[in-house]
């Protein structure tokens, strides 16, 4: 029988937390393990060589903290390598981390960018992100 409150589960059951906290090691924004933090993937982008144009757009929003427009870019392509914007959440703001995630089957995710961001500016991520989008790196049981 399932007991139906709020359940733990172990960032090694989830491929993109354990992934994302074994690329950074620790918060980009406040320096601790990743316990009481959250990930959502904010935006992806097709990396090909004739997605430059777009990729670069996609950068540039990035690195102004134009978080609508980031938004947007919402295409992935399995056959193809892929630009992804995590979000992570905690205590003392954010940050967003941006991961090179290729197709080919040997090569790791590379951490392109990473931009802690303060509690104040990221209110407006939180709201661009609905709450079911925001996954714990330590889930509930």
């Amino acid at each position: 029988m399932r007991w139906l409150g709020e359940f733990w589960r172990r960032a090694g059951e989830d491929g993109t937390a354990k992934n994302l906290a074994a690329m950074l090691g620790r918060c980009p924004a406040c320096a601790s393990d990743f316990h009481g933090h959250y990930y959502a993937l904010f935006a992806v982008a097709i990396a090909r060589k004739k997605d430059v144009p777009t990729l670069t757009e996609f950068v540039n929003h990035a690195e102004v903290h134009n978080w609508k427009a980031l938004r947007e870019f919402k295409k992935f392509d399995g056959s193809s390598n892929n630009l992804l914007a995590f979000m992570i959440r905690c205590f003392s703001g954010g940050a967003l981390v941006l991961v090179r995630s290729p197709f080919e089957l040997f090569e790791n995710d590379e951490v392109l960018m990473i931009d802690p961001i303060e509690d104040g500016a990221f209110a407006e991520v939180v709201a661009l992100v609905p709450a079911t989008e925001w996954h714990p790196f330590e889930e509930r049981r």
